[in-house]
């Protein structure tokens, strides 16, 4: 039996390595990570951040994989939102998840540095504005709208 990709790429989590192995049913073979198509960044939303979070939202993208000091923050777009929470089977955290791409000519930046998939990134999204003062005072007008409830 010989196994052919409809296009190119890279091979992530082969599972047979041998020749004339048994297959099971409705298991992968292995995963194919193309290589002519756009890398998708997708993260993780916390749910009580969800209603913060929209399509076409300007985000940050910090790669920790490279030097901090001579490696540009990138600029991105939230592509999509998912309509229902997730929870992580191993940790039981429940999350949203969104994908972001690089705006155009964003990947050039990088210069001779390559984005990998499964690469951390750290997803900074703009949200809105406040200022410092804003920050400061939040927590006590949070409070007082809650205090003087009858109910």
């Amino acid at each position: 039996l010989e196994v052919r990709a409809p296009v190119a790429g890279i091979v992530l989590g082969l599972q047979v390595t041998t020749p004339r192995a048994v297959l099971r049913a409705a298991e992968p073979v292995l995963y194919l990570i193309p290589q002519d198509r756009p890398l998708v960044i997708t993260a993780r939303i916390a749910p009580i951040q969800i209603d913060e979070v929209a399509i076409g939202q300007p985000a940050e993208l910090v790669f920790p994989a490279f030097s901090a000091r001579d490696t540009p923050t990138l600029k991105g777009k939230v592509t999509l939102v998912s309509a229902d929470a997730l929870t992580d089977s191993q940790t039981g955290a429940i999350y949203y998840t969104a994908e972001l791409q690089l705006d155009d000519g964003e990947q050039s930046r990088l210069g001779d540095r390559a984005l990998l998939p499964g690469m951390p990134v750290e997803v900074f999204l703009q949200t809105g504005r406040r200022s410092p003062l804003a920050y400061l005072v939040q927590p006590f007008t949070d409070y007082f709208a809650r205090a003087f409830r009858e109910s």
